[in-house]
């Protein structure tokens, strides 16, 4: 029976989107070229990552300080890739991942000008090549 009376929580009235932590990422993501595939194998990568490091801490013996909160959030996010795959659009799901951005040439005068400046740098740590004060 359904009373209209019990209280029935509106968990999008906790969710701010305008949040500025929320927008930092949202934007990294962006500037990122985050697409749904790679989304997807990312967050079930970290749900692989999360559950080695909790069988790894029960192995070692550790307190579970925060190992109940960590499998709740590891639990939502399985519950949140769950439903994007099944109410995300095909055509969203089927974009490509975009290629890595070119890395710039490194050239030799660099790489010696870097090598030089290092060489310097150490010089200068090094006891033996300081001048003695009188």
């Amino acid at each position: 029976m359904d009373d209209e009376l019990t209280p029935q929580p509106d968990m999008g009235l906790y969710l701010k989107l305008d949040d500025p932590i929320f927008t930092y990422y949202q934007s990294h993501a962006r500037a990122a070229g985050m697409v749904f595939s790679l989304v997807v194998k990312r967050l079930i990568s970290k749900l692989y990552r999360d559950h080695d490091f909790l069988k790894r801490r029960q192995e070692q013996g550790k307190a579970p300080t925060w190992d109940d909160l960590l499998r709740e959030d590891m639990a939502a996010l399985t519950w949140l890739i769950t439903a994007a795959l099944k109410y995300v659009p095909d055509e969203l799901q089927r974009l490509p991942v975009p290629p890595q951005p070119p890395r710039p040439r490194k050239t030799n005068n660099q790489q010696r000008a870097a090598q030089k400046q290092r060489q310097a740098d150490a010089q200068q740590r090094d006891i033996r090549y300081q001048q003695e004060e009188k």
